[in-house]
């Protein structure tokens, strides 16, 4: 017997599927293309900053065939929870989807048409599961919506996830703390900037 969400685990093992074969084909490119990641210091923020280099000139591009896995892939995990929707409404239609945003106010003015004529008792759960600022636990979503709707216009080059573009700190022997400050999201480019570090020193 079917169950309601088989379509929704069907498009995440399709998206498992994607990831495979962008894992295959980038590790052929990473073989060939030759990149590097050096660190340098940046004399006017005195901040130590990662980037990625090619060591081929000119920079060999990832092929687009990465590209078009990468929205293959958001697009099966977009439906994934698009799905679930469709299943919880009493009378789907096209307004419904997964409602995915970063305030409380557009959840407020959007929920009654993408949650429409799903039961209004679990309206409150889709609110708990929205990236707002400050829900680290959340934040994928947010990543996947904004690379999702970012694809259906542009071809996406595939990058690499960085350290959530806010500071983090942690200890080393020697110094009172190292500052990360990274970025969501990181085009694979020959001189693209993955991370900046800051280093406390003790007694300073």
């Amino acid at each position: 017997m079917a169950h309601p969400l088989d379509g929704s685990r069907a498009r995440i093992q399709r998206a498992g599927d994607h990831l495979e074969a962008l894992d295959a084909t980038l590790t052929r490119f990473a073989k060939d293309g030759s990149f590097r990641i050096a660190s340098e210091r940046d004399a006017d923020t005195e901040e130590y900053v990662m980037r990625i280099y090619s060591e081929r000139q000119p920079p060999v591009p990832p092929p687009i065939i990465a590209s078009v896995m990468v929205g293959d892939c958001l697009n099966s995990l977009r439906s994934a929870l698009d799905y679930v929707v469709w299943q919880l409404a009493k009378t789907p239609s096209k307004k419904n989807q997964f409602p995915i945003f970063d305030t409380p106010k557009l959840f407020e003015k959007e929920s009654k048409r993408y949650l429409f004529s799903v039961p209004t008792k679990l309206w409150a759960k889709f609110e708990s599961l929205q990236p707002y600022p400050g829900r680290d636990n959340t934040r994928a979503l947010g990543i996947l919506a904004k690379l999702n709707d970012a694809d259906k216009h542009r071809l996406l080059l595939p990058g690499a996830v960085a350290s959530a573009g806010r500071m983090g700190k942690f200890s080393v022997s020697g110094l009172d703390s190292i500052a990360v400050k990274g970025r969501d999201w990181i085009p694979f480019e020959d001189g693209a900037e993955i991370y900046r570090m800051t280093l406390h020193a003790c007694g300073r």
